[in-house]
C-alpha cells in the first residue's frame, strides 16, 4: 500500500498545489509595470511595486526581492498596512523560488498576521493556498485542510466562483495527499482512510459538477483523473470510468504538450491500475507502454520515468529481465536528468519546484527497490548487493530530508506562536493601560466633581451668609429708622399738635395731624426699601 500510494502520488506533482503564484515570468507585464512605475507616487506605487516583485520572483530572486523589499519600507513611511502584508508575502515568494522554504514559510505566516484585519480578500486567499501548499510540503497535515478551507470561505465571500472552486479542488487533493502522508508514519485503518477519501470525493464532486456547467474552465481532465485516483483507493470497480473519461477530453486540448502530458498520465494511472490492483499484466503493459510513447515527447522527465518504472516491473514479473534492466536503468538516469532540468520545465504551477525534488527522491527508493528485486531474480547478486546499498543511502536521504522539513515546519509554528504571544501580550498591556486611563479619567473627574461641588456648596454658603448678613443689617436700618422717629420728632409734633388745639384751632391742629399721620405711614412704608429716591 505504502509504494502504491508513493507512485500516485508522485504521479499528482502537478495537481497538488495551486497556481495562486505565477510559475515563468511574463516579460511584457514587467515592461508595462516599469512604464507605469516611472510616474506613480504614493499607495500607487507601492501597489506596482509589489506587482513587480510578484511577476520578477520566479526568475530572479534578487530583482524579487529588492521590489518587495522596496514596497516595505514605502508601505510602512505611508502606513500603508495592506502594502506591507502583500511586500511580506511577495518576500516569501521570493524565498520559495530559491526553495528556502523555512523562510518562504515564515515570511507568509507575518504577512497572514498582517492581512487578517483586511479578511475576506483575494490576497488572504492566495496567502492561505500558499500556507496550505507549504504546509503540505513540511508533512504539517493538521494545517493544510483548515488552510485550504479558510481559503475557498476568502473567495466565496468576495464572489469569486472560479477561485472558490479551484480551492475545493487543491482542498480535495490535500485529504488524498493526508492518506499518504500518514500511511507513511503507520498504516491507516480502513475508517478513517474512507473518511479521508470520502471527503476528497466530495470535493472533488463539488468542483467537477461546476466545471461541466462552465467547459471554458480548462479542469475536466485533472478532475475525472482525481475522481479515478480516489475511487481507486476505496478499490472501487467504477475507477477505470474515470480515467478513461479523462483521457477522453484530453483528446479536445490544444496545446500539444499539455495533451501529450496528459494522455501520457491517464494511460500511465491505467497501467498502474490494471496490474497492480487487477494484476493484468497484458492491460497494465499496454498502457504503461502508450503513456512512455507520449511521455517521451515532453519535457516531464518524472512522468516518463514513471511509465518505464511499470513496465520494468511487469517485465521482471514475466521474466524479460534484459528488457525490465533497460527500462528501470532508464528511468534512473530520467529522474537525474529530471532533478537537474527541474528548473527549466515549464509548469502553471509554482509548486513543481519543490514537489517535483521531493516526490523524485520518493520515486528513486522505489526504482532502487525494484532494482535490487530485479537482480536478485535475475541472479546478479552482486548487482543486487550493490543496489542495495545505493537503497539504504537513498532511503536514509529521503528520510533526512523528511525529518528537516518537518522540523522546519515546527520552528515556523513555533515562532508564529511566539509572535503571536507577543501580539496578544501588547494587546493586553494597552487594553490594561487603557483601562489605568479610565481609571485615572474616573479618578480625577472624581476628584474634580468633589472640588467643584464642595466649591458650589461654599458658594451656596458665601451667598447665604451674605443674605443673612444684609437681612440682619436691613433690620436693623428698620430699627434706626424708627429710632430716628423717636423719642423727640414726635414729642415736639404731638405737643404742636397740642397747641393747636389749645389755642382753640382745630383746622390747623387736623391738619397738622393728617401731615404728620402721612408721614409716620410713609416712613414704615419705606423702611423695607434699601434705597429711597
Amino acid at each position: 500500500m505504502k509504494w502504491t500510494f508513493s507512485l500516485i502520488i508522485f504521479l499528482l506533482i502537478h495537481l497538488l498545489t495551486p497556481g495562486q503564484i505565477p510559475n515563468q515570468t511574463r516579460q511584457k507585464t514587467v515592461d508595462s509595470l516599469f512604464i507605469l512605475l516611472k510616474k506613480a507616487n504614493g499607495l500607487r506605487k507601492v501597489d506596482l511595486l509589489n506587482s513587480l516583485a510578484l511577476n520578477l520572483s520566479p526568475r530572479s530572486f534578487d530583482s524579487g526581492m529588492r521590489y518587495a523589499r522596496e514596497a516595505l519600507y514605502l508601505s510602512g513611511s505611508l502606513d500603508y498596512i495592506k502594502g506591507k502584508g502583500i511586500a511580506t508575502f511577495n518576500i516569501g515568494n521570493c524565498y520559495y523560488f530559491k526553495r528556502d522554504i523555512k523562510n518562504a514559510l515564515t515570511n507568509y505566516l507575518t504577512a497572514l498576521r498582517i492581512l487578517e484585519p483586511f479578511e475576506p480578500s483575494r490576497e488572504i486567499g492566495n496567502l492561505l493556498l500558499q500556507l496550505g501548499s507549504v504546509n503540505e510540503y513540511v508533512r504539517n497535515t493538521k494545517k493544510v485542510t483548515a488552510y485550504f478551507q479558510r481559503a475557498a470561505s476568502n473567495f466565496a465571500v468576495i464572489g469569486d466562483s472560479v477561485a472558490t472552486m479551484l480551492a475545493y479542488f487543491t482542498l480535495g487533493s490535500s485529504y488524498y495527499y493526508k492518506i499518504q502522508t500518514l500511511d507513511r508514519i503507520d498504516t491507516l485503518t480502513s475508517e478513517p482512510m474512507n473518511s479521508m477519501i470520502d471527503s476528497a470525493l466530495k470535493y472533488n464532486g463539488i468542483v467537477l459538477s461546476y466545471v461541466i456547467r462552465h467547459p471554458d474552465i480548462l479542469l475536466l481532465p485533472d478532475l475525472y483523473n482525481n475522481q479515478g485516483l480516489y475511487y481507486q483507493v476505496k478499490h472501487d470497480s467504477s475507477t477505470p470510468v474515470f480515467f478513461y473519461k479523462s483521457l477522453q477530453v484530453c483528446f479536445t486540448l490544444q496545446d500539444t504538450n499539455v495533451r501529450n502530458i496528459m494522455e501520457g498520465l491517464e494511460h500511465m494511472n491505467l497501467g498502474f491500475y490494471y496490474y497492480y490492483h487487477l494484476r493484468d499484466m497484458e492491460m497494465g503493459y499496454s498502457h504503461s507502454l502508450q503513456a512512455a510513447e507520449l511521455l517521451k515527447k515532453t519535457d516531464r522527465y518524472d512522468l516518463y520515468a514513471g511509465a518505464l518504472l511499470t513496465l520494468g516491473e511487469i517485465d521482471t514479473d514475466r521474466g524479460r529481465y534484459h528488457r525490465a534492466g533497460k527500462y528501470l536503468h532508464q528511468g534512473l538516469n530520467l529522474s537525474d536528468t529530471f532533478l537537474i532540468k527541474i528548473g527549466q520545465i515549464i509548469h502553471t504551477d509554482p509548486g513543481i519546484r519543490i514537489w517535483g525534488i521531493t516526490q523524485m527522491r520518493s520515486w528513486r527508493v522505489d526504482c532502487f527497490r525494484d532494482l535490487v528485486r530485479f537482480y536478485e531474480l535475475s541472479g546478479d547478486y552482486r548487482h543486487a548487493h550493490e543496489y542495495q546499498k545505493k537503497l539504504e543511502e537513498e532511503k536514509n536521504i529521503l528520510t533526512l530530508n523528511d525529518l528537516n522539513r518537518q522540523i522546519l515546519g515546527l520552528e515556523a509554528d513555533y515562532e508564529d506562536e511566539i509572535k503571536r504571544q507577543e501580539i496578544r501580550g501588547l494587546i493586553k498591556d494597552n487594553e490594561l493601560n487603557r483601562f489605568k486611563m479610565i481609571q485615572n479619567r474616573i479618578f480625577f473627574a472624581a476628584i474634580g466633581g468633589a472640588l467643584l461641588t464642595a466649591l458650589l456648596i461654599l458658594t451656596l454658603w458665601i451667598q447665604r451668609k451674605r443674605f443673612l448678613s444684609d437681612q440682619k443689617a436691613l433690620i436693623l436700618e428698620q430699627k434706626l429708622l424708627r429710632s430716628q422717629m423717636n423719642p423727640h420728632f414726635i414729642f415736639n409734633s404731638l405737643t404742636n399738635i397740642q397747641n393747636f388745639i389749645l389755642t382753640e384751632k382745630p383746622d390747623k391742629a387736623s391738619i397738622y395731624l393728617s401731615k404728620f399721620a402721612m408721614l409716620v405711614r410713609n416712613i414704615l412704608d419705606n423702611s423695607v426699601e434699601e434705597y429711597v429716591v
